[in-house]
């Protein structure tokens, strides 16, 4: 890998680094009963999991140390998924 690559590949980390800190605080100051991701983004930044097919309309909670307590989660596909892929409906 060339090194230019690999700085802007650390440069993504940490501005999603930063936004996944944001969501924390925003997911704490609410302190919502249920979360319901939409796409898998949502699911790893919350729960470390990266198979939404597997785990899509189950009750799941979060794992994340930097959440006040655990929540429960109820991934779902993206919406655009979904127009992608009209078989995840």
């Amino acid at each position: 890998m060339s090194t230019q690559y690999i700085s802007w590949l650390s440069h993504r980390f940490q501005i999603l680094g930063i936004l996944f800190e944001r969501l924390y605080k925003e997911i704490n100051d609410f302190n919502p009963n249920i979360i319901i991701t939409m796409g898998g983004l949502g699911l790893w930044a919350l729960t470390n999991i990266d198979k939404i097919g597997s785990y899509r309309g189950a009750l799941t909670y979060s794992n994340v140390g930097k959440l006040n307590r655990p929540y429960k989660i109820m991934p779902t596909y993206s919406p655009f998924a979904v127009l992608k892929n009209y078989s995840f409906r």
